[in-house]
This record gives structure tokens, C-alpha cells and sequence, in this order.
């Protein structure tokens, strides 16, 4: 038919392209392919080509890997190149590439006794042999199919014999392989025998008869051997032999073979198991064996070794533990210093690598052992040392950086007994180091010179850096007081001593790394802390009489004592040779001199002397904080700056406790002075307007012009004066108020001096909001422009007063001079008067509606 002729030209026209056609039938050809359904979707051809590649995975998933990735590379280039895959694919399962060897007359499927074996045989080739025909191989029986005459062209096998070819070419020649004829035989032989030197017959085999003497003459080929069967014939001579084709595998099942194993499924001879099992176990501790060389510290297998598959597989696997072995023992050149975390880390590193040692080390000891004896105890070794491994890794991090990843990796594995056994033994060498360095900062106040949790430097002093995460911050807060608190006791008695030494051991003997792991470091720490920084605050609060220190310092920043105030006023006043105060500079020695006699003043009451020396509190107080002569007058409040007191307790143990807030209580002395001395300095201004005002009443004809000046510079003080008591009292009162809760913070809340010195600090900063330094800016600007007005009205009426005594001592004789004098005179102040005026009493109102919300709503600034 038309049809029919035009599918066989397409035919013999594609295997002349391939040279097939002399190898095929073009009649089987076309009818497995054309009788086949032809897809023209991409998509059903790609999933047909990938369920071929996925049958041919299944029968060799090693071998077809290489192919299944060109394959989808070439699938990949195009729609076309996908086509061609799958009519490929097509030809394949039709058979048109199998090469069934030198028959007569080829065709698609057929079988022959003797079938030519590819070296490198394509992955289309390949047909993996059926499981009846490997059960007639391993048993010596028949095969049952028709199929046992295939060419044994697995992968597996195929690889194999190409493998064995190169290894028999270099292998010396043995006499068990040497032959009469070494010439090699011109007749086709199959791949199972071909290069296989194993077996013990030989490599030619002809047509198979059923006749004894054919039968062994196809076994040895030699006249001796024929001549030995003739003279000795055996049981099986005259018995009837089944048919059996060329292969190896059909042998007669009635005759038991003595062919080995090994031979009939063409594999080579392998090292027995129980030699295979002692070798890995001297791999696993780093000895070099016949089977195994570690080579760069990595454990490998040697050329020579003879391993079989399940055997390799085995060994790959265990000689991972073989090179964790290896790296784990291994000594770098540049060992971390000795006492540190790092060296900890690498000694408990060693030590479970000894129980290693002695576990593989026992099983060597043993003879005959077997895969599955030795396996359960390798896999066990295998989860360990990797925790060792990754604990190896972190070796070069910072120190207390490695005890957070160690503790870390602890708490990841803490619901597996096994592995947090191994992890313990890890923290218990790595924390034993952190403990003993805890111990050394409680007892000599030394920190490790690595960057440890607290540091110490000379510009912050000491201080925490970081708080590890196996520590709480109260524990951190407590280790960090003990070891500052420690130089504090140095002039302890020796039982205060003793008892810290009796608290150190208490602490030592139970400090490790499970108090730590359990959070019961803080009440152990805390036994020593009692101890220590309760020696300091005795000796704080009893010996250096610290609340009378706190006392006597805020009663000289707070002028609460109004002798030591009128005293230091007088005393500054003499020293400005009847110059305004804060006109003139004043020297350092002036300063000192006027704050001591001040002092001195104040403390010198009623006393008698032996009590005056019993009760002295011993301070300094440090005027100046340069050699220079105090400032002149500048604006704002800066014509108080003559005085920068200074507190300074003699005993050591105090002098922090006051050094942290010399600038606070400078500020706070500044406003307070300003404040009292512009009240002393208006009051002594304004005791000259009485003295005016006798003189206008009794000289009538003055009142005219002076009274009105005289009563507006009485009501200007009178505002001045009652806004600055009103702030004088209100700073007192507060001021009271923190001290008593400053004074109650030092028995309920303190431990060691560091919380004092927290304390008087928040003392001190509420102080600076109560005197307007701190948060209140708008009360802090009406109290100096208030300041300033004052002195400015003290200043007109010093020089009212100096014209008014002029006028009246030159004019004695001439009333209308003296009259009119007067009244130039007032003419000149009044306007100026006027302002001021007007000014203080915009300045007052303005700073009592301030004054009066503040004491309505409060201040946040004090709930810090």
C-alpha cells in the first residue's frame, strides 16, 4: 500500500542517516514506530521523556544521573530539541538501537548465543537483568524466561569490568592465571567473563552439547584433561543433560557448582568483614591500615583496598568519624594562653576524645566482629564528636563570647540526655574558668586581661561591659559591688577580715557551674556582699558620720544657717572696700578667708571646746577651681560667681560620695547665694529711705518733688523683696523635704557606697529642679531678670542717697537752692524709677503665676 511504501522509505532513509541498515529490520522498525501514537504537545513530551528517565533511575540510579541532566540541558535549548528527545525516547522502546552482536540476520529483539560487549555502552542500551535471571546466578539454576541470553550491559557491572581491565593490566601475572596458550581467543565472549580474572574457567566457550566428554571439553580444552575424564568417569557421564545456552548462568542444576559466589555475579574478591571492621576501628583512632591512610589529616580509602559495595558505603560513612577524630586531636602550633576559656574549651575536648579512645580502643580488642557489632557504638561516637566539632569551632571568639555559644549550644540540646551529658562535661572545664575568674575579682578585685563582663580603665572608671546571658543582671549588679567595695576595707579590723574570709570560702567551695545553670548564683553571691559591703557602709555611716556630713554640706550650699550668710556677707563686703558686692574681683585667698571665717563663725556656738574637737566634722572646702582671681560682674546672675565653694570630707571612704556632684552643688549655691544676697543688700539700700523721709517731713517745702520718688522706690524694694522671700522659703521647704528622704534612702536603700553615691546624686538633681536650675527655664528667667532689677534699684538709691546727702550738707544756708537742687535732682531719677517700678511689678507677677502652677501641679522632673 501507498502508506505502508511511504513509511518504509522514511525508514530506510533514517537508518541510512545512522548507518543502522544493515543492523535492523526496516518492516519492525516502522511498525514500533509508527505504530505508536506521535505527541506534537511540548508538555506531554517532556513528561514522557522524564517517565523514561525515571524507569531507567529506578534500575541504575547512579548511572543515569549524568544522563538525566544532558538530557534536560538539550530539553531545555528549545520546543524543538524536546520533540526530538521524545522521538528518541520512541526509538529506544522500539528497539532500534539494541545491538544483539554478529547474528545473521539482525532484527529488532532478537536473541543470540553470544552477544559483543560495549565498552562504553550508551544509557539506551542498558537493560538491567530481571530477577529471576540474578535468582538462577546466585543459585546455579536456569533461568525460566526467555530472556537470559541478553548482553549483561548493567552500568554497575559495566563500569566494573572497564575498571577491572586497567587494574588486570598493571596487576604482575600470578601462576593461577598463567595458560598454556596465552594467546587471546578470537571468539566472542560475554562481559561477565570478559576482563574478569576471578574466575576458574577459562575465557572461550563453544556451541554446548549434551554428550560428557563435549561437556568437558568445554570446560578445559587440554588432552590431559580428556584423557583424566576417560580414565575416571564420573557419576553424572551417562546422565541426560538439560539444553543450555552460552551463558555462565545456566548451569545444570542436577550438578552442584563449585564456581564461587563472587564469580557467578562478577564481582571481585573482597576483604572478609571481620577484617574490614578491624581496619575501620584503627582508622577511627587515626592509625594507617592496608584499607585506610589518612593523608592531611583526612582518613580516605587506598587504591589497593577491595572493598564491596555495601562494605564501601559503610566505610565512607564511619571514616567521617575517622576525620572528626583527626580534627579534633589535632595540636595547632599557637595554643590559646593557659587559665583561659579557650584552653578550658580544648582540654574538655580531650578529655571526652580519652573515653572515645577507650571505647574503640575495647572493640579492637575483640576478634571476628561483624558490621552490626561495631556500628551502634561508631554512630553514637559520630553524634558526639560532631558536638565536639562545633564546639571546636567557636575555640577563636572572644572569651566570654565563647561561654554565651557554649551555654547557647547547652540549652539547645538540653531536652537529649546523651548530648547534654557530653556538653556538660564542655561547660564544666569552659564556666570552671568564669568561676575561678569571678573568685579572683571577689578577692582581689583583678579582672581577666581578656574583655571580660567588667572592665575597668581610668576614665570611667569601673563599670559593667556586658552582662553574659547566663547571668541575671541583679547577679552581674552584686559581683560588680563586691569587687569594687573590696579596696574600701583595707582599714578593716582583723575580725571584719576574718569574717570576709570566712564568707570567701563559703562562696568558693559551692561556686560552679550548675549554681549557675540552676539561677541560684544570686543568694550565694549575697553571703559575700553582706559581709563585704557591710564592713564599708559601718564604716561609712559610723566612722566617717556620713548624715552629718550630708547635713553640715547642704545646710553651707543651702545657706540654711543665717549666721554663716550674715557673717559671709559682712566679711565680703569688708573685703570690696565699701565697693558694691560683685563690683570688685576678688582674690583666692580672700574667698577662703571669707568662707572660713564665715564657718568658723557659724560653728562656734555655745559649745565648749572639748566638745567643739569631739563633735568637728573634718572637711576642706576648695573655693576655687583655678589659681586665677574670681570674675568681675557679667550678665544675668554671673555677679554671684566670686564664691565656688566646694566639699571635700578628709577620711578616703568619703571623698567619692561628694567629688560626684561638686558641679551640681556649685550651681545650687550660686542661686541661693544670689538670692540671700540680694535680699542683705536691699534691705541695707533701702534703710536709707526712712532716713529721707524724716527729712521731707519736717522740711515741707521738699515734699513736693521727693515724696512721690521716695514712695515709688519703697513699694519697688517691697515687691522686690517679698518675691525673693516667697522663692527663699519655698527653695527651703522642698529642700527640707528631700533631704529627710535622701537621709531615710541611706538606711533603707543602700548596700555599699555605690548606692550611696546613686542616692545623693538624685538628692542633689532634685535639689537643681527645687532652685529652678534644672526644668525650669521660664522660672530660672524671671528669677534673674528679678535679681538683676534689685540690684539695679539698690544702685539708684545708692546714688539718690549720695546726691540727697550732698545737697542738704551744701545748701544749709539757702533753702530755695537746696529746694531747687532737690527737685532737678528728682526730675532726673523719677522716669527712671518709673521703669523700674513698672518692671518689678511685671516681673513679679509674672514669676508668681509660675510659682503658683508649680505648687498646684508639681513637677516631673521630681518623680525621676
Amino acid at each position: 500500500m501507498p502508506h505502508f511504501n511511504e513509511e518504509e522509505a522514511a525508514v530506510e532513509q533514517f537508518l541510512a542517516a545512522f548507518n543502522f541498515s544493515d543492523k535492523v529490520d526496516v518492516e519492525t522498525v516502522r511498525k514500533g514506530l509508527f505504530s505508536q501514537r506521535q505527541l506534537s504537545d511540548v508538555n506531554a513530551s517532556r513528561d514522557y521523556v522524564d517517565q523514561f528517565i525515571k524507569k531507567c533511575e529506578r534500575r541504575d540510579p547512579t548511572g543515569v544521573k549524568p544522563l538525566k541532566k544532558r538530557v534536560d540541558a538539550v530539553m531545555n535549548e528549545s520546543e524543538q530539541m524536546t520533540l526530538m528527545m521524545d522521538f528518541l525516547v520512541r526509538c529506544r522502546q522500539a528497539h532500534l538501537f539494541h545491538n544483539p552482536g554478529g547474528s545473521a540476520t539482525p532484527s529488532i529483539g532478537s536473541s543470540s548465543n553470544t552477544t559483543t560487549p560495549s565498552v562504553q555502552s550508551s544509557p539506551f542500551q542498558r537493560r538491567s537483568a530481571s530477577r529471576t535471571r540474578v535468582l538462577s546466578t546466585l543459585t546455579g539454576e536456569p533461568s525460566l524466561t526467555n530472556e537470559s541470553t541478553r548482553s549483561r550491559a548493567n552500568s554497575s557491572f559495566t563500569s566494573y569490568d572497564n575498571r577491572m581491565i586497567g587494574v588486570e593490566r598493571q596487576r604482575p601475572k600470578s601462576p593461577y592465571r598463567m595458560a598454556t596458550n596465552s594467546v587471546i581467543p578470537s571468539t566472542r565472549v560475554t562481559p561477565l567473563t570478559a576482563s574478569n580474572h576471578l574466575f576458574a574457567t577459562n575465557q572461550t566457550f563453544t556451541t554446548p552439547t549434551n554428550h560428557p566428554t563435549g561437556y568437558l571439553r568445554n570446560r578445559d580444552d587440554s588432552p590431559s584433561a580428556y584423557l583424566q575424564h576417560r580414565a575416571t568417569p564420573t557419576h553424572t557421564m551417562f546422565t541426560p543433560q538439560p539444553p543450555t545456552d552460552a551463558s555462565i548462568r545456566s548451569q545444570q542444576s542436577s550438578v552442584k557448582t563449585t564456581t564461587p559466589l563472587h564469580a557467578r555475579i562478577g564481582s571481585a574478591i573482597t576483604h572478609p568483614e571481620s577484617h574490614v571492621c578491624e581496619c575501620l576501628l584503627s582508622a577511627l583512632l587515626g592509625m594507617e591500615t592496608r584499607l585506610f591512610r589518612p593523608i592531611h589529616r583526612k582518613m580516605s580509602i587506598t587504591s589497593t583496598a577491595s572493598l564491596s559495595t555495601s562494605h564501601a558505603a559503610v566505610a565512607q560513612r564511619v571514616l567521617c568519624v575517622a576525620n572528626l577524630y583527626l580534627l579534633l586531636s589535632y595540636r595547632e602550633p599557637n595554643q590559646p594562653a593557659e587559665g583561659s576559656v579557650s584552653s578550658a574549651l580544648l582540654a574538655s575536648i580531650r578529655f571526652v576524645l580519652g573515653d572515645y579512645t577507650v571505647d574503640i580502643d575495647g572493640l579492637r580488642r575483640q576478634k571476628n566482629l561483624k558490621m552490626h557489632q561495631i556500628l551502634p557504638l561508631i554512630d553514637k561516637w559520630h553524634v558526639h564528636l560532631e558536638l565536639l566539632a562545633k564546639a571546636h569551632r567557636l575555640r577563636n571568639i572572644d572569651q566570654l563570647e565563647l561561654l554565651e555559644a557554649l551555654y547557647m549550644l547547652h540549652c539547645s540540646y538540653s531536652f537529649d540526655d546523651d548530648r547534654r551529658r557530653v556538653l556538660d562535661k564542655i561547660l564544666e572545664y569552659t564556666m570552671g574558668v568564669f568561676c575561678n575568674q569571678m573568685m579572683d575579682w571577689m578577692t582581689n578585685g583583678e579582672t581577666p586581661p581578656e574583655k571580660w563582663m567588667i572592665r575597668k580603665d581610668a576614665t570611667q572608671g569601673i563599670a559593667l561591659r556586658k552582662v553574659p546571658v547566663f547571668m541575671s543582671d541583679v547577679d552581674a549588679r552584686i559581683l560588680l559591688e563586691i569587687g569594687k567595695s573590696l579596696p574600701r576595707i583595707e582599714s578593716a579590723s582583723d575580725e571584719d577580715l576574718a569574717a570576709v574570709d570566712k564568707a570567701t570560702t563559703v562562696v568558693r567551695s559551692a561556686l560552679n557551674c550548675q549554681v549557675i545553670f540552676r539561677r541560684e548564683l544570686t543568694p550565694l553571691l549575697r553571703i559575700l556582699r553582706d559581709v563585704v559591703c557591710g564592713i564599708v557602709m559601718r564604716q561609712v555611716l559610723t566612722t566617717g558620720r556620713l548624715k552629718e556630713h550630708v547635713r553640715k554640706a547642704t545646710s553651707f550650699f543651702l545657706l540654711d544657717d543665717p549666721r554663716f550668710t550674715i557673717t559671709l556677707f559682712n566679711i565680703i563686703k569688708d573685703a570690696s572696700y565699701g565697693m558694691p558686692v560683685g563690683k570688685v574681683s576678688l582674690s583666692r585667698q580672700q574667698v577662703s578667708g571669707a568662707l572660713a571665717s564665715a564657718l568658723e563663725a557659724t560653728t562656734a556656738s555655745g559649745q565648749s571646746e572639748n566638745e567643739q574637737k569631739r563633735d568637728k566634722l573634718k572637711f576642706k572646702l576648695d573655693v576655687l577651681t583655678s589659681l586665677d582671681g574670681t570674675p568681675t560682674v557679667s550678665p544675668k546672675m554671673d555677679f554671684v560667681r566670686p564664691l565656688r565653694p566646694k566639699y571635700e570630707p578628709t577620711m578616703e571612704i568619703m571623698k567619692p560620695i561628694f567629688a560626684a556632684c561638686d558641679n551640681e552643688y556649685e550651681s545650687i549655691f550660686h542661686v541661693i547665694w544670689a538670692i540671700d544676697l540680694a535680699l542683705l543688700s536691699s534691705h541695707e539700700a533701702s534703710a536709707h529711705l526712712p532716713a529721707m523721709k524724716r527729712f521731707v517731713q519736717k522740711v515741707y517745702c521738699l515734699r513736693e518733688n521727693t515724696w512721690c520718688l521716695i514712695n515709688m522706690l519703697s513699694h519697688t524694694f517691697l515687691l522686690l523683696n517679698a518675691s525673693l522671700s516667697r522663692v527663699r522659703s519655698l527653695i527651703s521647704m522642698q529642700a527640707a523635704h528631700h533631704l529627710s528622704r535622701f537621709v531615710a534612702a541611706i538606711d533603707e536603700k543602700c548596700d555599699d557606697v555605690d548606692d550611696v553615691i546613686a542616692e545623693h546624686r538624685k538628692f542633689v538633681l532634685r535639689l537643681c529642679v527645687v532652685v529652678f536650675v534644672r526644668n525650669n527655664d521660664r522660672i530660672e528667667t524671671e528669677l534673674s531678670n528679678l535679681l538683676l532689677l534689685a540690684f539695679d534699684v539698690q544702685k539708684v538709691v545708692e546714688e539718690v542717697w549720695r546726691v540727697w546727702n550732698e545737697v542738704i550738707e551744701t545748701t544749709k544756708d539757702d533753702e530755695n537752692v537746696r529746694k531747687a537742687r532737690v527737685a532737678e535732682m528728682c526730675q532726673k531719677r523719677i522716669v527712671e524709677v518709673r521703669l523700674l517700678y513698672d518692671k518689678a511689678n511685671k516681673t513679679q507677677k509674672n514669676l508668681t503665676e509660675l510659682l503658683d502652677h508649680q505648687i498646684a501641679f508639681g513637677n516631673e522632673a521630681l518623680l525621676e
